[in-house]
């Protein structure tokens, strides 16, 4: 059986609709990092990461198998707060690049902090790519 994957705004709108519900509190939450497992060139993964801060508490809430968790998280979380509303999301970013992200294979690991998207390739010798979080340009 093939592995689901599930695009960033999907995920997010899940976390939205158990805030709304009451089973996850995201009030006061500052995003600082967001990272996909095997993140397909549609821009889709099979995990989404978001390290967040919230009332001076680290923690990361992990997105897999359709279901939100929340891990405790004892280290500082750097890095400035991501505006999840002012950033492109994973699949318009893949959209947008299509060409230079399929050079690095058909799985890559993205990671958004302070800013920029890097995206890693799964290869023996992993090739990034950066580009701007807002503006999609190649950094």
């Amino acid at each position: 059986m093939a592995e689901e994957k599930t695009h960033l705004d999907t995920a997010l709108t899940d976390l939205e609709v158990l805030a709304g519900e009451g089973f996850e509190n995201i009030t006061g939450m500052e995003v600082v990092t967001v990272s996909g497992t095997d993140v397909a060139t549609a821009g889709n993964a099979s995990t989404w990461a978001l390290g967040i801060r919230q009332d001076g508490n680290p923690s990361f809430l992990v997105y897999s198998h359709g279901t939100w968790s929340r891990l405790n998280w004892n280290h500082p979380l750097d890095g400035g707060e991501i505006s999840m509303d002012m950033i492109l999301m994973p699949r318009d970013l893949y959209e947008m690049h299509a060409d230079a992200i399929k050079g690095l294979g058909p799985l890559t690991d993205l990671t958004l902090e302070n800013g920029t998207y890097t995206l890693r390739s799964h290869a023996p010798a992993p090739e990034t790519l950066s580009f701007d979080a807002q503006t999609g340009e190649v950094i």
